[in-house]
């Protein structure tokens, strides 16, 4: 960027690997100013009705991302101007304290805490923000409105939840979390192939798996059942809970009456071609998933560097990424 440094200096040398003598060179690069005009993203509403209100936002656009003054002028008197200035996003610390891990400072500001390998948030209907806390082996809260973090579950020990203890009381291991609409906190374990619930009493209870690594159980009780590696939790606006289970290549469905299905995967690594019929195509390792509100399911697949997703009808496309390619920094602003 121009405007933060115009110029730049490196320094290359070369050793003689057999005397050890070293030649130097030194180059400054000097950057040339390219500063495009800003430009209109969208056209002027250019109608109005006598005694009725007259607004017009325009949006801008400057490729070179400075800000963007916007003002009016040779208005007429029943025209108000008001000036604004975009801004470039930020981004900001919400809880945790950097580059320190730790467990500290339950019931004061989030910001000041410390957290062991957070993977996972989700947010209940009052915006209260929770974290998996991963090598804390808890499960933190963050108040929407004052900011303070607490404990609502695990005592920081690695293990199996004794049913039904209070969650705070009792060890957990948790990769993944959701809330349902009624606030009740589910969190994954993959290591013991459960799926935990608390409950807004405060209880902790299996939700889901009998333990083994395994997939079984489908049409039956999700309690009963075998759900191998559960990781990515999320739920639709009916509050049916999908899971990935992270190697063994299927997205489960637990209905509200508990009974669960397989919905997607047939438990085989691949990728299968777009449009085939989800319950029968191969996919990748999937740590987490999200559900819109249409009921469409979006897979993260970490295997083949790709975004899936599963329609109401079944079907599963890819909706971002190219299968089998990393990242090579171009693509932004393109289709996905």
């Amino acid at each position: 960027d121009y405007e933060t440094k115009s110029s730049y200096t490196i320094i290359i040398q070369v050793t003689d690997t057999v005397t050890g003598e070293v030649a130097t060179q030194i180059i400054t690069i000097n950057l040339s100013d390219v500063n495009d005009a800003p430009t209109f993203t969208n056209a002027g509403t250019t109608t109005a009705t006598e005694n009725a209100a007259y607004t017009y936002t325009p949006t801008v656009n400057d490729a070179d991302g400075d800000l963007a003054n916007v003002i009016g002028t040779n208005l007429p008197s029943w025209l108000t101007n008001t000036s604004s200035t975009g801004s470039q996003g930020t981004i900001s610390a919400f809880a945790g304290v950097s580059e320190v891990a730790g467990y500290s400072n339950d019931s004061a500001q989030a910001t000041t805490a410390n957290l062991n390998a957070p993977v996972k948030v989700a947010t209940d209907s009052n915006n209260n923000v929770y974290v998996a806390d991963t090598r804390n082996f808890r499960i933190r809260k963050i108040n929407a409105t004052t900011g303070v973090i607490t404990t609502v579950a695990g005592n920081g020990g690695f293990g199996i939840p004794t049913e039904s203890a209070d969650a705070t009381a009792t060890p957990i291991n948790a990769n993944g979390i959701a809330i349902d609409s009624n606030n009740n906190i589910y969190i994954s374990d993959f290591i013991f192939n459960k799926i935990y619930k608390i409950g807004t009493d405060g209880k902790i209870n299996t939700y889901a798996g009998n333990g083994s690594r395994a997939t079984s159980g489908d049409g039956g009780q999700a309690t009963s059942a075998g759900v191998a590696r559960p990781k990515g939790l999320a739920f639709d606006k009916n509050d049916n809970l999908y899971i990935s289970s992270y190697t063994s290549y299927v997205i489960r469905k637990i209905a509200p009456d508990g009974v669960i299905s397989t919905i997607a995967g047939d438990g085989t690594y691949g990728y299968s071609p777009d449009g085939t019929d989800a319950l029968s195509a191969q996919i990748g390792i999937i740590p987490y998933l999200d559900v819109d509100v249409n009921g469409n399911i979006y897979l993260c697949d970490t295997s083949y560097n790709v975004v899936r997703k599963i329609d109401t009808d079944g079907k599963i496309t890819t909706v971002a990424g190219k299968p089998g390619e990393n990242y090579k920094g171009i693509g932004d602003g393109g289709l996905a």
